[in-house]
């Protein structure tokens, strides 16, 4: 598995978690003997929570997503200028023959 595969199961996996999170609690409140008034507190703090999550494993996954194209970034730069150094000394090379 590479390193992109890994990144897209951990999203997955981590929304299948919300996902069941945000069902459990839906359904644990609607079986609950408790009046509308606070029925419908309960799901607008529930809300506001899931908001709070998901914006932070968003921020999460957009962090590491930026750790990982500065990696790549890094590792093309270096590439490019070991292939520049090679054209180089082959050119200097061609010109002592």
């Amino acid at each position: 598995m590479n390193r992109n595969e890994g990144l897209a199961g951990g999203a997955g996996f981590a929304l299948g978690i919300v996902a069941g999170v945000v069902v459990g609690a839906g359904v644990a409140l609607l079986f609950a003997p408790k009046p509308g008034r606070d029925l419908r507190h309960d799901l607008g703090e529930s809300m506001g929570n899931l908001g709070k999550k998901v914006a932070d494993k968003y921020r999460d996954l957009a962090n590491r997503a930026g750790n990982e194209l500065e990696h790549v970034e890094s590792t093309v730069s270096r590439a490019a200028d070991r292939v520049e150094s090679t054209a180089r000394q082959f050119g200097q090379d061609l010109g002592r023959v």
